[in-house]
């Protein structure tokens, strides 16, 4: 189906469109719209529309793209493929530097071809990386990187670090939990997603074990492996074509919940036609003594779930058993749920002292990334792994209607000496919204205007004494 664009925005299009440029400036795409009487302000609408169809490529908020609008995709596809038919590049498993790739732009390695000016080689690069072939990797924290890996030329098979980083079973303490995407096309048939590793290589590389040296890293073409600090250690790889996720740590499922719906997004946002179906293998008991063939759909569970049905029954011929739905969805021994009030003050209690010890080894080690962890003990990981957990499902438990509006806040009386007013019936509260992204509160994000996400509330005693376990809890979530 057609889209009916303004008359002033198609003449700029087919200007630019059959303009024999391979790409021009971007105060000189900013003139030809001004030529059409289009502002600055609608012809930046224009561009990002354009870039979303695909009829341009530009990136208003990269500081290294923004300059520049690329008129002919096919253009840059072959400064690409440079790199990617580079046998020196191709030997070294995917890394190269920076200077190697501006001698393959200004001497092209195929005859007749013509090269690139210098000042568009690191645009190249950046490019590169926006469209997830490539990022920059680290050998030494101290010293600034210039080498890049080519997430499509990494080596095939397993590295051989493989099994001395992933045991046959999860550490003592920690739980393991396993969900597979099942990518599969419009009539439901199996399918593969040309290329998703390779991408997958490059979006989740800060989890990489070589975000401080590359040397640890562990990925090939049909897997990779990754460790987010306390909240665990995963594992990716192709199981045939379904992509099977397996996360070990004290609390699994905040980390594994990640992954999948990334995979998941992934998949149905850039091959089109394919969907990612999530499953979970079957657990023990088996009625043939192989626990982990079957996979239920999670979809499907989920609504025999809200029918109160609470088993499932294996499609697997010679099994026939059935299973407890909420067990398969957590692939473990299911326990009854404490309630909300309870929940909070074991949360508060338990985990206090613990969380200020580890402040104070913190403290003492307080450099980048997973640098600042490696110094805690197992059962300390295990501490901030629940920690996480806990969080995310505190925010569950205050969702309501409201879904698109903040949830987490901080709160305290305006009057200092409001404590020392046993008997008080009403006051004046502050109440502070908080982003639940990075975690700060919104002042401290408005650069200087300390007024936005902040609020003065008149509050009985009644509401603050119900209110009062929930309250309690924030201090040491955001803590």
């Amino acid at each position: 189906m057609g889209r009916s664009v303004p008359a002033k925005w198609q003449r700029v299009r087919e200007t630019l469109q059959t303009s024999k440029e391979a790409y021009l400036p971007y105060n000189n795409v900013i003139a030809i719209c001004a030529k059409e009487g289009i502002d600055e302000e609608q012809a930046e609408l224009f561009l990002r529309i354009s870039h979303i169809l695909g009829h341009f490529i530009h990136y208003h908020n990269d500081s290294t793209l923004r300059n520049i609008v690329i008129l002919k995709p096919d253009w840059l596809a072959k400064a690409i493929s440079f790199v990617l038919d580079d046998e020196t590049t191709r030997k070294r498993n995917g890394l190269v530097e920076f200077e190697h790739l501006s001698q393959l732009w200004s001497h092209p390695p195929f005859a007749g071809e013509e090269g690139y000016p210098s000042e568009l080689h690191p645009i190249f690069l950046r490019l590169m990386e926006r469209f997830d072939l490539s990022y920059k990797v680290v050998f030494e924290r101290s010293e600034t990187s210039n080498t890049s890996l080519i997430a499509q030329l990494v080596p095939d098979t397993r590295p051989e670090k493989f099994a001395t980083n992933w045991g046959e079973q999860p550490e003592a303490g920690d739980r393991q939990q396993v969900q597979i995407c099942r990518i599969v096309d419009g009539r439901g048939q199996f399918a593969v997603a040309e290329g998703l590793f390779y991408q997958l290589i490059v979006r989740l590389h800060k989890y990489s074990l070589g975000r401080a040296n590359y040397n640890d890293s562990i990925h090939w073409q049909r897997g990779l492996m990754l460790d987010n600090d306390y909240n665990g250690r995963a594992l990716l790889e192709y199981v045939g074509t379904d992509v099977k996720i397996t996360v070990r740590a004290a609390y699994p499922e905040r980390f594994l919940s990640y992954l999948t719906e990334e995979i998941k997004w992934l998949v149905e946002n850039f091959w089109e036609g394919l969907r990612c179906n999530v499953m979970v293998p079957c657990i023990a008991p088996c009625g043939m003594n192989a626990p982990g063939n079957a996979l239920f759909d999670v979809q499907k569970l989920i609504k025999n779930k809200k029918r109160n049905n609470h088993e499932v029954q294996c499609h697997i011929s010679g099994c026939d058993e059935f299973q407890n739905i909420d067990q398969l969805l957590n692939n473990a021994s299911i326990a009854q749920p404490p309630s909300q009030e309870i929940g909070i003050e074991q949360f508060r209690y338990i985990v206090k002292d613990e969380l200020n010890v580890i402040r104070q080894d913190l403290n003492k080690y307080d450099r980048l990334d997973q640098a600042r962890f490696e110094v805690l003990s197992h059962q300390q990981r295990s501490i901030l792994s629940q920690v996480d957990q806990q969080f995310a499902e505190m925010m569950q438990m205050l969702t309501d209607e409201a879904k698109d509006g903040p949830r987490l806040f901080s709160f305290k009386p305006i009057d200092r000496k409001f404590f020392d007013l046993p008997q008080w019936t009403s006051a004046k509260f502050q109440l502070t919204l908080w982003c639940e992204h990075s975690r700060k509160p919104l002042p401290a994000l408005n650069h200087g205007d300390n007024k936005k996400g902040v609020y003065e509330l008149d509050l009985s005693r009644e509401w603050f004494i119900k209110a009062a376990p929930y309250l309690k809890l924030l201090p040491e979530s955001l803590a």
